[in-house]
């Protein structure tokens, strides 16, 4: 299986390098796919494996458990890239040329300034 997860790699790296020799053997060119759909596939597939020992033992309640933690911390590392994201485009954003916000060019701050 890793075997097959490591050649998904270099046929996405394959992909990325347009004018290549190697880029018509990949599956992007047969198909409306890359191997980065089959990568994540197998890489649930090998997930799952990983708790078939504890589920064929019956231990359901510290498999579903375990799975709780691994996305509660999948969703916290989730959250916070998304963040950092963010604030990464709005400092880029703010850092621009005349990047200045005019707010009486708004026009409900134009006409609270007039007094209407």
């Amino acid at each position: 299986m890793d075997f097959f997860r490591g050649l998904g790699l270099w046929s996405v790296y394959v992909d990325h390098m347009s004018p290549s020799v190697l880029s018509h053997v990949t599956l992007w060119h047969f198909c409306i796919c890359d191997f980065a759909e089959i990568f994540v596939y197998l890489s649930g597939f090998i997930g799952i494996g990983s708790y078939e020992r504890a589920l064929d033992a019956g231990d359901t309640r510290g498999v579903f458990k375990t799975l709780v933690r691994r996305m509660r911390r999948l969703y916290i590392a989730h959250v916070l890239s998304m963040t950092a994201t963010m604030m990464l485009c709005a400092v880029a954003w703010l850092r621009r040329p005349n990047s200045q916000p005019r707010l009486a060019s708004l026009p409900v701050v134009s006409e609270a300034a007039a007094g209407e």
